[in-house]
Formats: C-alpha cells, sequence, structure tokens
C-alpha cells in the first residue's frame, strides 16, 4: 500500500506543479492541502472509513495520524 499512496502524491504534485512551486519558491508549507488532495483521490480509488487526524493508539494517547483509511478489508494509517 505505501507504494499506492506515493502514486497518489505523486500524482497530486503533477497535477498542480503551480501550486508546489508557489510552496517552495516562498518555502510555504503545504502539508494541508497535501493532505486534502490525497484524501480525495483515496476517496475515488475506493478507500472507505477514511478519517483525517485519525487518532492512533488508546484513549490516553493524544497522537494522531494525517490520515486512516480502509482498503480491501485492512485498515491503513498514513
Amino acid at each position: 500500500m505505501h507504494i499506492q499512496v506515493r502514486n497518489w502524491i505523486k500524482a497530486v504534485l503533477q497535477t498542480h506543479p503551480q501550486v508546489l512551486s508557489i510552496a517552495l519558491s516562498q518555502r510555504a508549507k503545504f502539508e494541508g492541502w497535501l493532505k486534502m488532495e490525497l484524501a480525495a483521490i483515496a476517496e475515488t480509488e475506493g478507500v472507505t472509513a477514511l478519517q483525517l487526524e485519525a487518532p492512533i493508539g488508546g484513549p490516553a494517547n493524544s497522537n494522531r495520524a494525517d490520515m486512516a483509511f480502509i482498503f480491501d478489508g485492512t485498515r491503513y494509517v498514513v
């Protein structure tokens, strides 16, 4: 699945070269934008139960992943 996620990220960046250029030239953060674009592609590719800022660990753990989803019956955390 990690190769698939990398391909999705590559597709986002190739589809939006101007956004990437602006972010890089101004050394601006664009993680939030990329996360949303990645989530949109993931949904079109058939993931289910997509959750942004997904909690990881137990109730006492405040750590969060950028996203979590189910694909072919397996849960993935990015």
